[in-house]
């Protein structure tokens, strides 16, 4: 079900918080460590492991209480196994300051709740450019009544609708660079401003 990873003195049992970078683990405390040493010291293969251990190891923070714990489960655990695991550390080991996590379970709910922020965020992307789609049009239907006279004065003047689509044209690009930049500069002058 679960094996354990390099704690000093006993095979594959690890003590240290780094080794949480490299897989799946259950971190326990210190009292825990301790009953699980204890119960590791009834089995007879503990005296053979700590004495290879200790005549064939470099000096090493043997026998020194370690405040964490964490366990590799094997390639493949469901989250039911992963469950059962934790729920017999938490039968075995009687302390209230146990904390125990499950890091596959918390990135599969992560992931799970990411998906649905993204989903949210597609939504109201959405919603945005369709009112900004609608605001457009409404700008420019509006622009276009208001100028009627002088497209008038133009058309009277010989202009074809090509040059007065294109005169309209360059008129919204103007009036839309220079609204991007001055909101643009006024954003970063803001910004420095507040951070300031």
């Amino acid at each position: 079900m679960a094996s354990f990873n390099k704690l000093p003195g006993f095979p594959k049992i690890s003590g240290y918080r780094q080794m949480n970078t490299m897989a799946p683990a259950v971190i326990a405390t210190q009292a825990q460590t301790k009953v699980m040493i204890d119960r590791l010291r009834e089995n007879p293969e503990w005296a053979k492991t700590r004495d290879i251990v200790q005549t064939e190891s470099p000096p090493s923070s043997f026998g020194l209480v370690k405040d964490t714990i964490f366990i590799k489960m094997v390639d493949g655990a469901t989250r039911s196994d992963r469950s059962k695991l934790t729920n017999s550390l938490l039968a075995v080991i009687e302390d209230r300051n146990l904390f125990l996590l499950d890091t596959i379970s918390f990135a599969e709910d992560m992931q799970k709740t990411m998906k649905l922020v993204e989903f949210f965020n597609f939504i109201t992307s959405m919603i945005c450019f369709i009112l900004g789609a609608f605001q457009l049009i409404m700008t420019i239907a509006a622009n276009i009544n208001d100028s009627m006279w002088e497209l008038g004065v133009l058309r009277s003047m010989g202009c074809t609708r090509e040059q007065i689509t294109r005169i309209m044209v360059y008129e919204l690009i103007s009036n839309t660079l220079s609204a991007m930049t001055i909101g643009y500069t006024s954003g970063i002058l803001v910004s420095i401003m507040a951070i300031a």
